[in-house]
């Protein structure tokens, strides 16, 4: 088996790398006829480009193109460029993962013919972007397809297979508060399975106060874990050390169970390593209201679902595939400083740019500054990995009881709510931590819950408890109005379902729908916009903040504190602010206090007081010995 080592901070510097002639193609495809920059994609498969890569920007694990999910008798032109990529890399020390398409293919060629596809309950193909349908993962042909594909990029050289897309055929959307169209996939094998497995009719309307759709979610979801696991055998059983993992879509911002049927802590079980991807690329933005886009919330509340020692990294977008410019090196770093701090890796998001005139990668030529950036970063962090693996685990006096199920069961009543309060106390600079566990409540002093029934019977006596649904200042979501009048609602599921067709097919109705920003409905997520202050004061007093290690800032900064192996603390401070601050630091005094900086000479500061002033740049780790 792999070293588990490979996976830690500093030493596991993962890339996406969609590259090659399957990505020109594909491009294309998904956004109807871009025009591409076809030099550096392909330069990207060749010893110039993978040398750039590996050197410059120092990436060691590089995800490549392998299968886009075209048909074979188009796809083998893509499966001999990953090998020979795949050759290029190895010979400059990386490693390699086969990029897998898992859930949809291109609806050409030989594919035309196949029986494999996702259905509605009306009996339709179910859109994957332009061109593509989403397949069914209980199709026998298409589970052995993929495994064909994946005995092939074994054959060929790969490290690690990626699964991509890990979705189960049609995906309900939140519209009015309430949830619109069906889930999953209502073909004849999917029908029967579940018949047989349940002796229940598979439900097409998502009411998530009847139990048979509680229940079938559930199924679906168990469902896709099976398939994944399945899928994982088979690799292993071709190369005992294979890496697998999967971009596991947006965790926490959304609820992906429901949507997609991703149970995020069974699937963390079946890979090696995690990649979350989502629309979480840090900013602070001062508008009114406010808004602090952040990783934070994703990485805290995914870690403690994760196997002991099982690594995360984050992958983060703008405003998504094939709208964003390549990022300004500050936005990039601070990405990059935030997952570090958090005790994560960030995944260079090397591809699917559009500059303006042409989709493009990282790795052009233009480019220069953000590849050196992210290279000395790269750098600073492996030469600074032992401080990473000395921790043992993350301390905060703060915490937030997850509401586990009732989150994505009760998502528009309970989520806003929930990130609302983690929003704030990360704006005020005060660290916190997600219990999924009432024993797991050490150094704990306050204790955030969400519902009437989540208090714990046994609690430590110096524990306060925080009800965040009884605030005066909160007012919470009732149900949506569709939800008591399902008729109406059925009529708005078909217009949705409708302008999504349109949008897929139509090239004219998809530029209108982009410059209306429509596309955002579904990428973005609301709970990054700050709540109103007296809310935020409402919290901020229930918090007794007199012996909380914390930070106070004009701008945002992430503090998160992390135990050593001997005991001492090390304090992760990032800066959301796109410039410098002079920071206030809350400690404990008669403390010495040795601050390292990407940016900065190490420094050590004897603190008498209570507080340390510190010039904060993007990132210092504040090692913390109290006398």
């Amino acid at each position: 088996m792999h070293n588990s080592t490979d996976f830690r901070i500093g030493n596991y510097r993962p890339i996406y790398l969609w590259a090659g002639p399957g990505t020109i193609r594909m491009n294309k495809l998904k956004f109807m006829q871009v025009d591409v920059d076809e030099n550096v994609h392909q330069e990207a498969h060749q010893f110039t480009g993978a040398a750039l890569v590996v050197n410059d920007l120092y990436q060691n694990w590089i995800h490549l193109t392998y299968s886009w999910g075209f048909p074979p008798e188009i796809e083998q032109e893509d499966w001999q460029s990953f090998e020979n990529a795949t050759c290029e890399y190895h010979k400059l020390g990386a490693k390699v993962f086969a990029y897998i398409q898992s859930s949809n293919c291109v609806y050409s060629g030989s594919f035309k013919d196949k029986n494999w596809y996702a259905i509605t309950p009306k009996g339709k193909k179910v859109y994957y972007y332009t061109g593509r349908y989403m397949t069914c993962f209980q199709n026998n042909g298409w589970i052995n397809y993929l495994k064909e594909r994946i005995q092939d990029a074994i054959s060929r050289g790969a490290d690690g297979i990626f699964f991509d897309n890990l979705w189960y055929g049609l995906q309900p959307n939140a519209l009015f508060r309430t949830w619109l169209g069906a889930a999953g996939c209502y073909c004849t094998a999917c029908q029967e399975k579940y018949y047989q497995e349940t002796g229940k009719r598979m439900p097409t309307l998502m009411d998530l106060q009847k139990k048979e759709v509680l229940d079938y979610i559930e199924w679906r979801s168990q469902s896709m874990t099976q398939v994944i696991q399945q899928l994982s055998d088979f690799a292993r059983s071709l190369k005992s050390d294979v890496i697998i993992s999967a971009n596991d879509y947006d965790p926490v911002m959304r609820p992906v169970k429901l949507i997609f049927g991703i149970d995020f802590p069974s699937l963390a079980k079946i890979q090696d390593v995690t990649m979350i991807e989502n629309f979480a690329l840090p900013k602070w933005e001062e508008s009114q209201p406010k808004i602090l886009v952040n990783n934070t919330l994703t990485v805290r509340n995914t870690q403690p679902y994760l196997p002991h020692q099982k690594h995360l990294s984050v992958l983060s977008y703008d405003a998504g595939i094939g709208f964003d410019p390549v990022y300004p090196s500050r936005r990039i770093l601070t990405g990059m400083a935030e997952a570090a701090a958090l005790g994560c890796s960030m995944t260079t998001k090397g591809t699917e740019y559009h500059d303006g005139k042409k989709m493009t990668l990282l790795t052009a030529p233009e480019y220069g500054e953000q590849q050196k950036a992210i290279g000395n970063l790269h750098h600073w962090l492996q030469d600074h990995q032992s401080i990473y693996q000395s921790q043992t685990k993350r301390v905060a006096s703060v915490g937030f009881l997850h509401p586990g199920d009732p989150l994505w069961q009760n998502w528009f009543q309970i989520a806003p709510l929930y990130f609302a309060c983690q929003q704030t106390l990360l704006a005020a600079g005060i660290p916190w931590r997600t219990i999924t566990d009432d024993k797991d409540l050490d150094e704990i002093r306050h204790l955030i819950v969400f519902e009437n029934l989540q208090q714990p019977e046994k609690l430590p006596h110096e524990l306060s408890i925080i009800k965040a649904y009884e605030f005066s200042s909160w007012k919470t979501f009732s149900q949506s109005f569709f939800d008591h009048h399902p008729g109406l609602k059925n009529i708005l599921s078909e217009i949705a379902d409708n302008l999504i067709r349109g949008y897929h097919a139509n090239k004219s109705l998809r530029k209108l729908m982009d410059w209306m920003g429509m596309s955002k409905l579904v990428t973005h997520t609301p709970f990054f916009t700050l709540p109103p202050q007296e809310f935020q004061n409402e919290l901020l007093n229930k918090i007794d903040l007199q012996k909380v290690i914390r930070v106070i800032s004009e701008h945002p900064v992430l503090i998160d504190v992390w135990k050593n192996k001997s005991d001492g603390l090390h304090i992760h401070l990032v800066n959301y602010h796109a410039q410098k601050q002079v920071i206030k630091l809350k400690i404990p005094d008669n403390s010495i206090l040795t601050v390292i900086s990407p940016d900065q000479q190490t420094q050590e500061m004897q603190i008498t007081s209570d507080t340390a002033m510190l010039e904060l740049d993007l990132y210092s780790i504040c090692l913390l010995e109290n006398k």
